[in-house]
């Protein structure tokens, strides 16, 4: 995954997560793991840097991601978009009730630009945590997002819709998609993140327009066939997607096996590399033979 100005390094972060002594709440779909983005400032690599960028794993990007960083951050401890998904009455009175949280003042967490310095400074990370310890969970219907839109409450900067535009607000109840029109009309195809930000998936909602997005992308991806088997696609479930999966394929064809056979080479060796290669053409018989010496 990693290409010229793009590298990927995985993180112990074991030390950091030893030292959390608050009992993590979890729900159906959130994990302890949800609360570890908010360890990202204490994480020492990163502490060289003014600002990173959070992202879910469940989003497209549709641009140059350093767009979203802003001349600057100044004072405020993160940027974020507004979620749109809180305006109903019932959200609204339960932001305010028990978080002090106006709902139009709550952003997703899905996608947040974190300004490292000042949250270094402040302890912010320390703040949340003693925060989650001292709040009664029945409070926190979203857990960690709720509790860092407490935390940093009025210190938020807020970017524009369609740096985490969500596919709820398309498809998602009528109330929600009613309300939320205005923005999808602006916006429509020209966003920056599409977040699939819902219960439904596209690897599993395949009805959904834009679900075409996130099959385009992994069409280009070694799990393909692996999101397939996982999530059962049904045969004109996966025809209709086929245009995406196979353009993203035919794309990435030779890229992919370019950097294959260099990471293959730089692995193992020159004569396992060879070996290898002649045995995918047809040209090696025996698959024992490409087996490291």
């Amino acid at each position: 995954m990693s290409t010229e100005n793009v590298t990927v390094q995985c993180l112990n972060i074991e030390r950091l997560t030893r030292s959390i002594q608050t009992p993590l709440p979890t729900t159906g779909y959130i994990t302890k793991e949800t609360y570890y983005r908010f360890l990202i400032p204490e994480i020492e690599v990163f502490k060289a840097y003014p600002y990173v960028i959070y992202l879910d794993c469940d989003l497209i990007v549709n641009t140059d991601i350093a767009e979203i960083v802003p001349q600057s951050l100044e004072d405020y401890l993160i940027a974020g978009v507004h979620d749109y998904s809180m305006m109903e009455d019932r959200q609204r009175n339960r932001l305010k009730r028990d978080l002090q949280v106006y709902a139009e003042q709550y952003v997703n967490a899905g996608i947040l630009l974190i300004n490292i310095p000042r949250w270094g400074q402040e302890n912010i990370s320390q703040k949340y945590f003693d925060f989650l310890k001292n709040t009664s969970p029945e409070k926190l219907l979203y857990m960690d997002q709720d509790i860092i839109n407490a935390i940093c409450r009025g210190r938020i900067l807020y970017l524009d819709v369609s740096w985490n535009y969500s596919w709820y607000w398309l498809y998602g109840d009528n109330e929600t998609v009613r309300r939320c029109k205005p923005i999808t009309d602006r916006v429509g195809e020209n966003f920056n993140i599409l977040h699939f930000a819902a219960p439904f998936k596209p690897w599993s909602s395949f009805e959904y327009p834009h679900a075409r997005y996130f099959w385009k992308y992994a069409g280009q991806s070694p799990f393909l066939e692996e999101i397939i088997k996982t999530n059962l696609c049904s045969k004109a479930e996966l025809e209709s997607n086929l245009p995406y999966i196979r353009i993203g394929h035919a794309i990435t064809w030779a890229p992919r096996k370019v950097r294959g056979g260099v990471q293959c080479l730089r692995d193992h060796g020159a004569g396992y590399t060879v070996r290898r290669t002649l045995y995918h053409m047809g040209l090696w018989k025996d698959e024992e033979a490409t087996k490291e010496l």
